[in-house]
């Protein structure tokens, strides 16, 4: 409650939408993108751009879909760009939106722990005349604050790191579709982009 409360619909809207992500497993999009990149850069060279049309319906990925359309339509690649960097802008506040909200989950289980503790031991000093009682009590008003220190950094503060993670490999897909967008616009030698790609991937590794 005391994490929603500071959140409008439409945040909501976007935390529920991520949740899902941040339990399964993730597949890092970006070799196969750098692939994809490439093959439809030897494609532009040798047969043109309306060629480029054959590899849409492969596509899944809805920002490198619409990226690819607007391009072989004719669009100038400085308008495809700017799009570009909304939708990275874009990408960022969402992701920054979630990662806050589990950071703040993170900071107030352990508090609301505490407060937990305090309530339950307050009862239990009713029973200082019972010795049995006062023990029990006082191990039962801790579990409180266990689970709170348990659940922020097992659970809510480990979720917003991932999702930190994430949003940086969404960030940097878009970044390495723009380069791929440069190469297509000059139609540039599919070895140079795959330096270029290279930069993107683990280790830089050559897509």
């Amino acid at each position: 409650g005391a994490a929603l409360i500071v959140l409008n619909s439409r945040d909501f809207k976007t935390i529920l939408h991520a949740i899902p992500s941040l339990f399964g497993w993730f597949e890092d999009p970006r070799p196969r993108l750098a692939s994809r990149l490439k093959l439809m850069l030897a494609t532009h060279r040798r047969h043109g751009r309306l060629r480029l049309q054959d590899h849409l319906k492969e596509i899944k990925d809805p920002v490198l879909k619409t990226a690819i359309t607007q391009f072989v339509d004719g669009t100038g690649i400085d308008i495809i760009l700017q799009v570009l960097e909304t939708e990275k802008d874009r990408v960022r506040r969402r992701g920054e939106v979630t990662s806050v909200f589990f950071e703040n989950l993170g900071g107030f289980a352990p508090t609301f722990g505490i407060v937990g503790t305090v309530i339950s031991l307050v009862s239990v000093l009713s029973h200082l005349d019972e010795p049995t009682l006062l023990a029990q009590g006082v191990a039962e008003a801790f579990i409180a604050t266990f689970y709170g220190v348990l659940f922020a950094n097992l659970v809510f503060l480990p979720l917003s790191m991932r999702n930190s993670n994430l949003t940086q490999y969404n960030v940097e897909t878009i970044d390495m579709l723009a380069v791929g967008l440069k190469a297509l616009s000059k139609e540039e030698h599919p070895l140079l982009l795959s330096e270029r790609l290279g930069v993107f991937l683990v280790g830089g590794q050559k897509s």
